[in-house]
């Protein structure tokens, strides 16, 4: 169970700032919303692995201040947490968990596995990037 925060950014800038806040799962399929925005907006992952839900709401307000998950325990309960923190800061959400969970399905690597094929990586990329489509066009 995990929450994928994206964060664009815009105002004074040449390209549109997306920041995926996220696990191991989100750098799976970061590198398909990258080439999916090539030229169009400049996608970043935060640092590293934002691993488990305390180090991702220990660590999110840095990440979204700096412009730079996976929530193991009680999905629901995180989510909500996040996306308090999110409103908060006026950033833009795309909670992708119930989707994640059929894609899961059908191109998890097991069920006692979080991880995804790499068929199941580029379906969460095409979640992410029909999301924020709208979104950075609207800025360009």
């Amino acid at each position: 169970m995990f929450i994928i925060a994206i964060v664009l950014l815009a105002g004074h800038i040449e390209s549109p700032k997306i920041l995926i806040i996220g696990d191991s799962i989100s750098i799976g399929y970061t590198p398909f919303v990258e080439e999916f925005f090539s030229g169009k907006a400049i996608v970043t992952h935060n640092p590293g692995n934002a691993q488990h839900t305390g180090t991702g709401l220990r660590n999110i307000e840095e990440w979204v201040g700096n412009e730079a998950g996976r929530f193991n325990e009680d999905a629901k309960k995180y989510n909500k947490a996040a996306k308090e923190i999110m409103k908060k800061h006026e950033i833009l959400v795309n909670d992708i968990y119930g989707k994640s969970k059929s894609i899961h399905k059908t191109y998890g690597k097991g069920s006692d596995d979080v991880h995804y094929t790499k068929e199941g990586y580029e379906e969460l990329g095409e979640l992410v990037t029909n999301f924020l489509t709208s979104e950075v066009e609207s800025i360009n």
